[in-house]
């Protein structure tokens, strides 16, 4: 059975991907300093969440949905099922 690596921090996926330059291609956007942003802040633009997790995963890999900036079910942010009762008026 294959084991899964968990990465936890941008910078881990943005190496796995196969760095800067190849992220930016990846992902089309202008310039290698847009991705030194998602570095920076610690968070990827979350349009590329889905094509970036599918590769990822096609690697044996997974990665924190909040790298993108995603909220999980149940998060005390984010409304979800059930939650009604808990948001003020």
């Amino acid at each position: 059975m294959t084991e899964t690596t968990h990465l936890r921090s941008v910078d881990e996926v943005i190496e796995r991907l196969g760095g800067t330059v190849a992220v930016r291609e990846m992902t089309a956007v202008r310039t290698n300093q847009a991705v030194w942003e998602w570095r920076n802040r610690g968070v990827i633009a979350s349009k590329f969440y889905v094509m970036m997790t599918e590769v990822l995963a096609a690697q044996g890999c997974t990665a924190e949905p909040a790298l993108w900036g995603q909220k999980e079910a149940g998060d005390p942010q984010r409304p979800g099922k059930g939650d009604a009762d808990r948001i003020p008026a």
